[in-house]
């Protein structure tokens, strides 16, 4: 059984899944408080709770949001030595990522964005990786894993049949100080990604606006579809992108990652899955 942890900042999110079935089964849904990313002990009941929500899973992903990750691009050229650049970039661009001890995922962008292909370096820092170890608690025969939650969004849009299908599509997530926003080819191929922070003075349609004529301009291409994604959509935020995004887009749609999975559990945990949906995608793209 696989235990699915989201480390959100406004609550903890751990979802128990059988994945023995054609299609992943969600068979506990639970919703605790959020968990401060330090070294302070866990209280002891939300210790309980914790275990308790886990249950007997032998596999546990905890996904951590991207206010806890370090992202860092870089534009890149077909005939220099990757190696070379990638060093110089952490010693030169970020030093604060430690390439010894922290989780660097490499992701290639290779867009084109201002007529360069890029590269992505995510990386979790190694106090994020230890309070993460904490909050699973003492389970030797577990597995245990750490994903920064904009990866795991992106495996749950392409879980949910999001990408992939013939469109040029772009994500666009929402979350508490920043904006996520991912763009794939009609095949499903990620082209490239940006993380940037919130314009309070801005709309969110506005913002959202802006990140599309953006991305149409430097990459040269059209966007069919918008998924909008993340903590501050609401329905009212998403009428007034549908409405900011007319004639640019060709649908602006809110992400459903649950869509592609099925789901044991009783009807309150059904209601939040579905009310939910768009801020989730992590649980599903732990899988």
């Amino acid at each position: 059984m696989i235990a699915a942890l989201y480390l959100h900042h406004e609550r903890t999110v751990v979802a128990q899944w059988q994945t023995d079935e054609s299609a992943p089964t969600l068979t506990a849904l639970e919703l605790l408080p959020p968990i401060a990313m330090t070294t302070d002990p866990l209280p002891a009941d939300v210790a309980r709770a914790l275990a308790h929500a886990m249950g007997e899973a032998d596999d546990i992903r905890l996904a951590v949001p991207s206010r806890s990750i370090l992202l860092h691009r870089y534009p890149v050229e077909a005939d220099e030595a990757e190696d070379l650049r990638r060093a110089f970039e952490l010693a030169t661009c970020v030093p604060v990522i430690d390439p010894v001890h922290d989780q660097i995922t490499d992701v290639d962008l290779p867009g084109p964005v201002n007529e360069s292909a890029w590269h992505a370096l995510i990386a979790v820092p190694q106090r994020i990786i230890a309070r993460a170890h904490d909050i699973v608690g003492e389970r030797p025969a577990a597995t245990i894993s750490v994903v920064p939650s904009l990866l795991a969004d992106i495996s749950a849009a392409r879980r949910a049949g999001f990408v992939g299908q013939g469109h040029t599509t772009m994500l666009i997530g929402l979350r508490a100080d920043a904006i996520e926003t991912v763009v794939f080819d009609p095949a499903g191929q990620l082209l490239h990604l940006t993380f940037v922070p919130r314009e309070e003075r801005y709309d969110a349609s506005v913002q959202a606006r802006e990140l599309v004529l953006d991305a149409c301009a430097s990459m040269d291409l059209a966007i069919d579809d918008v998924v909008l994604y993340g903590d501050d959509l609401s329905t009212s935020v998403l009428d007034d992108c549908t409405r900011s995004l007319d004639e640019l887009v060709g649908r602006v749609l809110r992400f459903t990652p649950f869509r592609a999975t099925r789901a044991a559990v009783d009807d309150e945990s059904r209601s939040t899955c579905l009310r939910l949906a768009h801020r989730l995608g992590p649980v599903v793209g732990l899988l």
